[in-house]
């Protein structure tokens, strides 16, 4: 496997913790090295179904209601692409697995173990979708030959979305939030207009990270004191280029901001899917 594939797969949970999701990426290029060498397994049709999983799960997270209120997107994108890649390298035993491997004969197709993998952690996930999650993956099984190598890939995807999804059910992900109370020191945060909503996730750094060995382990160091020049320069640029009058911030400045105003899990996951 090529270097870069290696460094995107570990990328599925680092990233979780920084807010940034780019777990689309993991596979694609893993699959597109064995275009030629294993089609007999199915790992070339492979990547489809990956981009595919992903895909559907960008249009749950983008359903109003849908994602429960106290779980990051993050984590559901980190839990599909993991459960995908671990059940892909159970059977081609081409690369480290991110957690585990299991047993797979060597006839198992990797494109049924990741389509199997993909909805059943999807359907843990998410269960009210579970109806429109199985007209996808028998779909996707419908165009796999039958055999015991497809039936063999279904056994491997459904072993590690089961042990992978049970790894992270006491993960703090479903902790009950305290309620948030403004400090009423200089620099503390305050509600912000015109709804003056609650911070959100802020039971997140408690929750256990999928690849660092905590949630600090690479956390900047505090904001400059209230009181400093570096944090008056800061507030004060901030003023400037932020208000909607702006005569400092330059036109390529308003289109970037434009373009990163969304959430960008979301983001990353579709520029990765038009990439791959």
């Amino acid at each position: 496997m090529k270097k870069k594939t290696l460094i995107l797969a570990t990328s599925i949970g680092s990233l979780v913790l920084i807010g940034a999701v780019v777990a689309a990426l993991v596979l694609t290029s893993v699959l597109s090295t064995h275009a030629s060498s294993n089609t007999a397994n199915g790992a070339n049709s492979s990547g489809a179904i990956v981009i595919d999983w992903n895909k559907e799960l960008l249009h749950i997270v983008q359903t109003p209601g849908a994602q429960p209120a106290t779980i990051h997107p993050t984590r559901s994108y980190a839990i599909l692409h993991a459960a995908i890649y671990d059940a892909i390298v159970s059977i081609t035993r081409d690369a480290p697995a991110y957690l585990f491997s299991v047993s797979a004969p060597n006839g198992a197709r990797a494109d049924a173990a990741a389509a199997e993998a993909g909805h059943d952690a999807l359907a843990a996930l998410y269960p009210k979708w579970k109806a429109a999650l199985d007209q996808q993956l028998a779909g996707e099984l419908a165009a796999i030959p039958n055999g015991a190598g497809k039936q063999q890939g279904i056994q491997v995807g459904q072993a590690v979305a089961t042990r992978l999804i049970a790894m992270r059910a006491n993960d703090g992900s479903a902790a009950t939030l305290q309620p948030f109370v403004p400090g009423n020191q200089p620099g503390d945060y305050q509600l912000t207009p015109p709804k003056f909503a609650a911070p959100v996730f802020t039971n997140w750094g408690n929750v256990t990270p999928f690849v660092l060995n905590n949630a600090a382990q690479f956390r900047p160091g505090p904001p400059p004191a209230v009181t400093s020049q570096a944090y008056i320069q800061a507030l004060n640029e901030v003023k400037s280029l932020g208000q909607n009058t702006s005569t400092t911030r330059t036109a390529q400045q308003t289109v970037i901001a434009k373009f990163w105003a969304g959430p960008p899990w979301n983001l990353w996951n579709e520029i990765a899917e038009n990439s791959a």
